[in-house]
């Protein structure tokens, strides 16, 4: 059973993978900040990670409509510089698990278990 589900959120991932598209722009603006001594990056940067969390929450909400008794939750939340994203599967018939999503190169997500 957990195979199939496997499957199934790896195509699902595939479906969805404007929002890997969206996530990698964050990334950029998030590098392309100024971190300098003055401190007037920390509007942009509060932006960009409000930007970055608001679009990682959209993404878990997706997959957790499309996926019938299963609970995804966004795990660690790292910096919008890593291109990465832990998702935590819980479904009804199978044991939890962990998928690591790589999307730093734009238009390409890697999945790891």
């Amino acid at each position: 059973m957990q195979e199939e589900l496997f499957e199934q959120i790896k195509e699902l991932l595939s479906e969805n993978e404007r929002f890997f598209t969206k996530l990698h722009k964050v990334g950029k603006q998030y590098e392309a900040i100024d971190f300098d001594e003055s401190g007037l990056y920390q509007d942009e940067e509060d932006a960009v990670n409000a930007r970055w969390q608001k679009l990682s929450k959209k993404l878990e909400m997706t997959l957790s409509e499309a996926l019938d008794a299963t609970d995804v939750n966004v795990h660690d939340r790292v910096s919008p510089d890593q291109y990465l994203l832990s998702l935590v599967f819980k479904a009804e018939e199978a044991p939890p698990f962990t998928l690591k999503i790589d999307y730093s190169n734009e238009g390409e997500i890697f999945i790891t278990q």
